[in-house]
């Protein structure tokens, strides 16, 4: 593996953002997926990335066309998959420990469906993987803790928003986020709205998030569920949520867990979606099972 700090390794001709810290630490490295769809790897660094590296190395990216890496032709998850597969080769870490937040839990998943025999580990925290059957969770939390009047602009365009194997159309879906008044937004987000957010990327570092990238992974329809395909994955994988994840919810956490041979549930009880309330409890619970 590299040493500690900063490189840039490209990987099918897009130049990726690579951090390594905690080179020294004595367990097995592990690789970080951020989430977004289209954001870095910032928030992460600035939360459970310095805990866990007390113990074990990790490896930060920025995937292609974000944050601090390069441009990029285009986005898909089949490029997704295949950058982490480049970057993993070329640090020479297969089989590796992977651990996905939010979005990046759903291309460390796709890529353990495709590389089984090429990860040892999987850490998926509050991934959006959702079985046919479970719709989204997020009109009812935002209309659990909305104020009057968001609540009834919310009421009446649920009706008319489209679930397709288990998503909502995201168009609508982010027309109503937008929406979300400032302190609806912190209580949807947060489990303590008072919680103050650490700072994205400096703007000449990068863009907090690419809208092109986003857009071209959220309409991407999957030809069966990603869960259906976990569910072969023999390896051991925890799965990590927040008691107050809105976003995702414990319920479609637990589905993973239920579906997966060798897979373990924690629930961070005073977090919602992102580990920025609990980052040493998040720490603990990945360093328990990397032990294990």
């Amino acid at each position: 593996m590299l040493p500690e700090g900063p490189h840039r390794i490209t990987v099918n001709d897009v130049e990726h953002w690579v951090r390594i810290e905690g080179s020294d630490a004595p367990g097995r490295p592990v690789v970080f997926v951020h989430g977004g769809p289209g954001a870095n790897a910032a928030i992460l660094e600035q939360t459970v990335g310095p805990y866990l590296a007390a113990s074990h190395p990790v490896v930060y990216y920025d995937q292609r066309g974000c944050g601090r890496s390069g441009p990029a032709p285009g986005y898909s998850t089949d490029d997704l998959v295949s950058d982490l597969d480049g970057l993993v080769e070329a640090l020479g870490l297969a089989p590796v420990t992977l651990a996905g937040f939010s979005f990046g839990g759903q291309v460390a998943a796709e890529y353990a469906v495709r590389h089984p025999d090429r990860v040892d580990r999987l850490i998926l925290v509050a991934p959006l993987i959702q079985g046919p059957l479970r719709w989204d969770n997020r009109l009812a939390a935002m209309d659990a803790v909305a104020d009057p009047v968001f609540r009834q602009r919310l009421r009446a365009a649920a009706p008319s928003v489209e679930f397709t194997l288990g998503h909502h159309a995201f168009g609508e879906l982010a027309e109503l986020w937008a929406a979300m008044d400032e302190p609806t937004g912190a209580r949807f987000s947060l489990h303590d709205p008072a919680t103050r957010r650490p700072p994205g990327l400096p703007e000449e570092e990068g863009l907090a998030r690419n809208v092109a990238f986003s857009q071209a992974l959220l309409a991407e329809r999957r030809d069966a569920p990603l869960l259906d395909d976990l569910a072969d994955v023999d390896v051991p994988t925890l799965v990590i949520v927040g008691l107050y994840d809105r976003n995702v919810g414990v319920d479609a956490c637990r589905d993973v867990v239920d579906r997966m041979p060798d897979a373990r549930l924690a629930v961070m009880l005073r977090s919602a979606h992102a580990p920025i309330e609990e980052p040493e409890a998040y720490a603990a619970a990945m360093t328990a099972f990397l032990v294990s």
